[in-house]
């Protein structure tokens, strides 16, 4: 057997992922502060074009580890295309999910406020142009959904499936990370939240792909309420808080979801790993 073919047999350490996880955000930290501070007046274009090379910084480590390890594969990455009668049901779980998510996040902060900074931050982030929506939905939208489901649902959640054989402590594992890595204290609560939706999607279809396409549109819609003019939509929020019918309408919109998901989504089984199966090959010859 071949050096080559000797990696790609072996199962992965959960520390050496966390380790080239950690790797990366920190590098990917360090870029973001050093690009802030060497162009603090850089327009909005190129502040985005900032978040999108963090991004791709924050997953180089780990991809380049996987790639080395022979592990890089679109199937081991769940990035598979699910039953395509599946995205019905999908559209109308993001169609509720996504106000739903909003009305929480505006309830917690009512209680817990965000700094001043972070709000300047946000507002900072407000796409006011063509042009800086083409960039923000580029990097905020296209690459952080695709790169994070493929770091943390697709590798990290699916790699501790296959070692513990319990997708309760895969799911709990995604969760935890992905909530740490955002670090923004008084959205753990959300962000939480979004993760496990995230995390159970990628598990009970075995494909992480309606995950990002949910991952984009939440991120998208953020940014539109960050740049919507004061008071444009009175229909739907009031005096800060999501409007009680809309709500309600958005419930009934993921219960049909739900009862459409049924067919398709089922409990997980841990996936064989590379011992397992050549165990299995062994046993059976």
């Amino acid at each position: 057997m071949t050096a080559n073919k000797k990696n790609s047999s072996q199962p992965l350490s959960l520390f050496v992922l966390l380790f080239w996880l950690l790797s990366g955000w920190f590098i990917a930290t360090l870029f973001s502060l050093y690009a802030a501070q060497s162009f603090p007046e850089s327009g909005k274009n190129l502040r985005f074009f900032w978040l999108l090379l963090s991004e791709l910084i924050f997953a180089a480590p780990l991809l380049f580890y996987l790639h080395r390890q022979k592990k890089l594969t679109l199937s081991k990455m769940l990035l598979t295309l699910p039953d395509m009668k599946v995205w019905k049901p999908i559209s109308l779980l993001i169609i509720g999910l996504v106000p739903i998510l909003d009305a929480l996040d505006r309830i917690i902060i009512r209680f817990f406020p965000m700094s001043p900074e972070y709000i300047q931050y946000l507002g900072e982030l407000a796409p006011d142009s063509a042009a800086s929506w083409i960039a923000a939905i580029l990097s905020l939208g296209f690459t952080a959904a695709i790169v994070e489901e493929i770091i943390f649902r697709g590798i990290l959640q699916r790699e501790v499936f296959i070692q513990t054989g319990s997708w309760q402590r895969a799911l709990i594992f995604s969760v935890l990370t992905f909530t740490m890595i955002h670090a923004v204290p008084q959205l753990f609560f959300q962000i939480a939240t979004v993760a496990l939706i995230l995390g159970f999607l990628a598990l009970g279809l075995n494909s992480i792909l309606p995950g990002m396409v949910f991952h984009l549109v939440n991120n998208i819609w953020s940014l539109f309420l960050l740049s919507r003019p004061e008071g444009s939509l009175s229909f739907y929020e009031n005096e800060g808080l999501i409007r009680v019918p809309v709500i309600v309408l958005c419930g009934v919109f993921v219960y049909f979801a739900v009862l459409g998901l049924q067919n398709y989504i089922s409990i997980p089984k841990a996936p064989l790993s590379a011992n397992d199966e050549r165990k299995g090959n062994d046993d059976a010859q």
